[in-house]
């Protein structure tokens, strides 16, 4: 096993953060291991929306209400002090840039998308352009065949 498979993410960074599946399913869990105290680093949100981090907290607290049973206001505040937002297009350079520039000093990223599978190849090619797969893991959402249909006949 290489050692990249041992090194524990410094940085979770989520394509589609502001999509329904974040929505719900991604917020709920982040904010359970953060009350585990299980969450290390910040969570960097890239999405094609202009939000700012605190509208994404804004988001994300709505997120966390519909899903969970009782918000522990200690635990939220801290899972919210872990959140960033970078806006841009999936196909523009400029974008992956910013994302360097959220990440910088970080050794271990995992890039999570929860994006269209057809976005995943343009997301990849940015990331690489950009420099920032070296040491990084790539999490790659599986759309269930009741989400997501092949076009065609």
């Amino acid at each position: 096993m290489s050692g990249q498979a041992c090194t524990a993410a410094d940085v979770l960074v989520i394509f589609g953060i502001t999509g329904d599946l974040a929505k719900k399913m991604t917020f709920r869990a982040l904010y359970h291991l953060e009350r585990r105290r299980m969450l290390q680093g910040p969570v960097v949100g890239v999405a094609r929306d202009e939000w700012s981090a605190a509208g994404l907290r804004d988001h994300a607290r709505r997120a966390v209400e519909d899903t969970v049973e009782m918000i522990d206001e200690q635990v939220f505040q801290r899972f919210a002090e872990r959140l960033a937002m970078v806006s841009g297009d999936f196909g523009d350079p400029k974008t992956y840039d910013r994302v360097a520039r959220a990440i910088e000093g970080r050794r271990s990223p995992v890039f999570y998308m929860e994006i269209p599978p057809s976005l995943f190849g343009r997301v990849v090619e940015g990331l690489a352009g950009a420099g920032l797969i070296e040491r990084a893991r790539v999490v790659v959402e599986s759309p269930s065949a009741t989400t997501w249909r092949r076009p065609g006949p």
